[in-house]
């Protein structure tokens, strides 16, 4: 790793062979090459291996290799080993246009701030472009941004952080849950600085194959374990919460109304695939929803359609079970 680099670049992958090598080339294609690449790949069985040894050679590029332990640990391990001021993350599956790190840089040392947000773009049918107000703002207006649907959210991918104030914090990724780790360590990082800038700029590429509702479904399906899933889900909120100052209330407002999505999201999950043998933790979820349905009625972080779209199914889960299955039979083709 060389001192003169500048930023690293995480790259946590696990059996993308099919995108790894888009991904890498885009990162080697950068407009700067003061930079630090870390792979790692999360005991891939498929491919993977072959495609990435191809890239040894190259000095600033490093491998490493690890049994099957999740995106956190991975990312957590190649961030012990960072040594550059400042570090970023990209998705195996996506890939960055060449000013990516150029932009970030420039925003960062421009602005005198500690985190830069992009804008990016939607890569699915159509490319859709994603950008919000240009400016700077404080640490507690970032983690409204953060919190908001209508925002950047909690992607680690169109950011860049400062590595000092993530290895004096001591702040990881949280390896005990599996949703919302990656907003989990913005929040944390986010409450231990004063400001940060948001760019106009699109120089990420988020390939997107799924909606929102859909992965929930997948995420159960594969689990099949809805109880654990949707604990773990809660898990991850309450340590968002645990990591936003007191005096935020409309961040707690806003973390209200975000549970209140995540149990109607759970409930379409669950009507969608007729799940017959979890009645009463159905109940249980319903009767949550409905004491945080007026978080989730006058919160501004949830796109007015989505809003209205949650609260039917609150109410009339059979009618909205009956246009989910329509909509998911239209995208399975």
């Amino acid at each position: 790793m060389s001192k003169k680099n500048i930023v690293s670049i995480i790259v946590p992958d696990y059996n993308g062979e099919n995108t790894i090598q888009r991904c890498i080339e885009s990162i080697l294609n950068q407009s700067i090459t003061k930079f630090d690449l870390y792979i790692i790949n999360d005991g891939s069985s498929d491919n993977t291996d072959n495609i990435i040894k191809k890239y040894l050679n190259i000095p600033n590029v490093h491998i490493i290799s690890q049994d099957n332990q999740g995106v956190s640990k991975a990312r957590n391990v190649a961030l012990e080993l960072v040594n550059t001021k400042y570090v970023t993350f990209v998705d195996s599956d996506d890939y960055v246009d060449c000013n990516y790190l150029k932009n970030l840089i420039s925003g960062i040392e421009k602005y005198k701030v500690d985190l830069v947000i992009e804008g990016f773009k939607k890569i699915s049918n159509e490319k859709v472009y994603f950008r919000w107000n240009q400016g700077v703002y404080s640490s507690r207006k970032l983690m409204e941004i953060l919190l908001n649907e209508n925002g950047p959210q909690g992607y680690l991918w169109n950011k860049l952080f400062k590595v000092n104030i993530i290895k004096e914090n001591n702040l990881k990724f949280d390896q005990n849950i599996h949703m919302a780790e990656d907003l989990l360590f913005c929040i944390k990082y986010v409450s231990k600085i004063n400001n940060g800038v948001v760019l106009n700029n699109c120089d990420y590429n988020y390939v997107y194959t799924e909606n929102s509702l859909s992965n929930t479904a997948s995420i159960l399906n594969k689990n099949n374990n809805y109880k654990e899933a949707y604990k773990n889900y809660l898990m991850a909120l309450d340590k968002i919460k645990e990591n936003i100052p007191q005096k935020y209330i409309k961040c707690y407002k806003d973390i209200n109304a975000r549970i209140c999505k995540v149990d109607i999201d759970f409930m379409r999950a669950m009507k969608l695939n007729d799940v017959s043998l979890n009645k009463s933790f159905y109940k249980v979820i319903k009767k949550d929803a409905k004491r945080k349905q007026l978080f989730l009625y006058i919160s501004s972080i949830v796109k007015a359609k989505s809003k209205i779209y949650s609260l039917l199914s609150l109410w009339f889960p059979n009618i909205i079970k009956k246009i989910d299955t329509v909509r998911f039979r239209k995208m399975n083709g």
